[in-house]
């Protein structure tokens, strides 16, 4: 899961991002309490994983990064029908990565 390696990594990815900007204050210090602890403890065990990504979810920030990327991706394809039919070339290269990249 993306999330896991965000967490490894101590990336602040958009779910992260957006369960900090919307949780109430008592999830926010707990959930900068566990990032913190990861800087501490070189890393998190797979409980406190499950127990981040849970307060993600609870946060609906999973949901809201879904919805995110669906949205970019349909824009993106709606960009390059646009820039096909001005072309007249099908740009099958450039669907294929949309494909690849689709959720």
């Amino acid at each position: 899961m993306v999330v896991y390696n965000d967490l490894d990594e101590g990336a602040f990815s958009l779910p992260i991002i957006h369960a900090l900007s919307c949780s109430s204050k008592g999830t926010r210090a707990q959930l900068l309490s566990i990032l913190q602890s990861r800087q501490e403890n070189n890393g998190m065990s797979k409980d406190v994983k499950k127990l981040f990504v849970q307060k993600l979810e609870e946060a609906g920030s999973l949901e809201y990064t879904r919805n995110i990327a669906q949205d970019l991706s349909a824009e993106a394809k709606q960009k390059l029908s646009v820039y096909e039919e001005v072309t007249g070339v099908k740009n099958w290269i450039f669907r294929l990565i949309l494909c690849h990249l689709t959720l």
